[in-house]
């Protein structure tokens, strides 16, 4: 179809009914026209500059934002789904945290009797890292984060704990960006070299890794504008000075790592991390639900074979996980490696 004006697709998820062939039937039901309609709010002429003039002055005039989005002090933009974990809201009960924590020693041992490492990855949240810039208005007594933290403490394996560790790191650049969800690109890249560090130390990396270059940018890239890409708004995101580290990592000695982990992992393949940093044949499943090579745009969905394969091939087993996931730990994996460990 000719289109004379090239439009901006709106960002995230949205669902767009298919129109079913006509029936008699469907006419007569008025399911027809019920697609029909449906399609059409989403399908006509300059919905998107529509759309993004409407939230405009919403946000603009009325500070409102998209419902999964908090608009805190100063810009700074927070995704809810985040909130409840800190307010304690998805408290699992202490029979799941032993049962999770007991299945996380036992993964460490069942690695190590093969010669692999099991590392933890926490990842921060920003109603915590910027807590002065958002009210809570909660004081949970206890959290998931809490009783984990206290779980990690006689853990068999390593954990890197970015909610505790990312408030101690003093850096000339912002480790969570105020327009994004995740930690950003900056912030992605020291937390690897923090790993770098122990793989080295362990004997699967030849070398730490270590900023070549970087450059800076008051106009947040990628996953560093997720949030105000929601928003679905015309202006570009707040200019914020944030930083873009590469490395010229040549080292020939890389770590075949099997990560189980969410969308913060994705930062690992956008800043090279994943595919420079790492063996070629490091895997991540996503969610444990989809499993990742090097490139991060195909996948296919994992089974227990393929899980049994990167298990035995695999140098290091690394999860990844934000807080609210402490609940559902490991989306399953960690029974499902036990039991192929076990065979």
């Amino acid at each position: 179809m000719f289109k004379p004006f090239h439009s901006i697709a709106l960002s995230g998820e949205e669902w767009v009914p298919q129109i079913e062939k006509v029936r008699l039937a469907s006419i007569q039901d008025q399911s027809f026209q019920k697609q029909v309609d449906h399609w059409t709010t989403k399908k006509f002429g300059f919905r998107e500059l529509s759309v993004r003039a409407y939230n405009q002055v919403l946000y603009s005039v009325f500070n409102e934002v998209t419902h999964f989005i908090e608009r805190g002090r100063d810009g700074y933009l927070f995704e809810k789904y985040y909130r409840k974990s800190v307010c304690g809201e998805n408290l699992i009960s202490q029979s799941e945290l032993e049962l999770k924590l007991d299945s996380m020693n036992v993964l460490a041992s069942l690695l190590a009797d093969k010669g692999k490492k099991l590392i933890v990855l926490i990842a921060p949240n920003k109603y915590r890292f910027y807590s002065e810039k958002v009210d809570l208005e909660c004081n949970p007594d206890q959290t998931n984060y809490g009783l984990f933290k206290a779980g990690f403490e006689k853990a068999d394996y390593t954990v890197f704990d970015f909610i505790e560790l990312f408030p101690k790191m003093k850096t000339e650049y912002p480790l969570m960006p105020r327009s994004g969800t995740h930690w950003s690109l900056y912030g992605a890249f020291m937390s690897a070299t923090m790993v770098q560090d122990s793989l080295v130390r362990w004997g699967y990396a030849g070398a730490p890794l270590e900023i070549s270059a970087f450059e800076t940018d008051i106009h947040p890239r990628e996953t560093d504008k997720d949030l105000h890409d929601l928003l679905n708004v015309m202006t570009f995101a707040p200019a914020e000075e944030l930083a873009y580290p590469k490395s010229d990592y040549h080292d020939e000695k890389k770590p075949r790592i099997l990560v189980v982990g969410d969308s913060f992992y994705e930062t690992f393949y956008r800043n090279g991390i994943h595919s420079n940093v790492y063996h070629k044949e490091s895997k991540h499943l996503y969610y444990n639900k989809k499993m990742f090579g090097q490139d991060r745009s195909t996948g296919q969905l994992i089974n227990q074979h393929d899980v049994a394969i990167e298990l035995e091939k695999s140098d290091v087993v690394m999860i990844v996980s934000n807080e609210v996931a402490l609940g559902t730990f490991g989306w399953g994996f960690l029974t499902d490696a036990i039991d192929i460990l076990n065979e």
